[in-house]
């Protein structure tokens, strides 16, 4: 699979949060009053203003999975339903809190090594515990630092092959 990075704009991502939120704001509503309360909400979003996606989920299965905006200003690309975001440093602290709410519900302890869960990752050498991940003390290195290191540009084209 491969992706073009893309230029971002950080000021827009609390609205991915407000449109994970808005959500929650719906309960009892038809899908069809949901979409167009979310359609409301990004009316102003079009082919020449930055995207946003939203996705609204209930009882565990999607309800709305809907792209508002440009991916691109550049290209003119829309955001779609299918559209791939480069998130990582925007979702860690979803990803922590869902790791806590695991350890509080007592599936897992932050004193696991990260292997027992995610077994493709190599033996360093040194023990890597959840809590070595969660502190950013772990020795991992980050993706974007190494391919930095390694003469990439962030404008790049990335592959994961």
């Amino acid at each position: 699979m491969m992706y073009a990075r893309r230029h971002h704009h950080p000021r827009f991502y609390p609205l991915i949060l407000a449109a994970v939120l808005c959500g929650g704001l719906s309960f009892g509503q038809s899908s069809e009053a949901i979409e167009r309360q979310v359609d409301g909400l990004f009316s102003k979003y079009n082919s020449s203003t930055p995207g946003v996606a939203v996705a609204i989920m209930r009882d565990g299965k999607v309800s709305l999975l809907k792209g508002y905006g440009a991916a691109s200003l550049e290209h003119g690309i829309p955001v779609t339903a299918r559209t791939v975001f480069q998130a990582g440093s925007v979702s860690k602290q979803f990803t922590a809190f869902a790791i806590y709410l695991l350890e509080k519900q007592g599936k897992l302890t932050l004193e696991d090594d990260l292997r027992k869960y995610v077994p493709e990752v190599p033996d360093f050498g040194k023990l890597v515990r959840i809590k070595h991940l969660l502190a950013h003390t772990s020795g991992v290195r980050d993706q974007a630092a190494l391919l930095t290191l390694a003469g990439w540009r962030m404008d790049d084209v990335i592959t994961t092959s």
